[in-house]
C-alpha cells in the first residue's frame, strides 16, 4: 500500500482518509497526517520521544481518542511529531512513542488549527489491501 493519507474537504471542517497495511501503520499514518494538517512536517526534526497511551471501547473511538490526544499534546505541551513507533495496538488500546520536537512558529508555520477530532462520519475498517480510516476534524 503506497498512499499514506489524503485530505478531504468537508463543509466548514476538513477530513483525512488514512491507509495502512495493518493497524500499526494506519494509526502511525493518521498521526503523521494530523501533524501534516497543522504544519509543514518536512520541518519537524526527531529531537525528543514521548510515550503516548490511550484506551477506548472500539477501534473507531480509539482513532478519535488517539488523534484528540495528539491534539492535546500539541495544544498543551507545544509538541509536534514526525514519526510514531507503535509498541502495542488492539481495537481498544494503543501504546506508542511519538518522535518530534517542541513547536516553534518561526520554524513550523501554522497551517490549520484543529479544535477537535469528531465522531462525524468516522470509519475505521479492514479493506482488501490493509486498513482504511476516515476522520473529520473541527477547525
Amino acid at each position: 500500500m503506497e498512499k499514506r493519507y489524503n485530505f478531504i474537504d468537508h463543509t466548514a471542517d476538513i477530513g483525512i482518509e488514512v491507509y495502512g497495511k495493518d493497524k500499526k501503520e494506519l494509526f502511525k499514518n493518521a498521526g503523521i497526517g494530523f501533524f501534516d494538517l497543522i504544519t509543514d512536517i518536512k520541518k519537524i526534526k526527531e529531537k525528543i520521544s514521548v510515550d503516548i497511551e490511550v484506551n477506548a471501547d472500539n477501534i473507531e473511538e480509539l482513532m478519535v481518542i488517539w488523534l484528540n490526544e495528539l491534539n492535546y499534546i500539541f495544544e498543551v505541551k507545544d509538541l509536534v511529531f514526525i514519526d510514531f513507533d507503535i509498541k502495542e495496538i488492539s481495537d481498544t488500546h494503543i501504546k506508542a512513542v511519538g518522535k518530534g520536537e517542541r513547536f516553534n512558529p518561526n520554524i513550523h508555520p501554522m497551517e490549520e488549527a484543529v479544535k477537535s477530532v469528531t465522531y462525524h462520519k468516522i470509519a475505521v475498517k479492514k479493506v482488501k489491501d490493509g486498513y482504511y480510516a476516515r476522520v473529520i476534524f473541527d477547525i
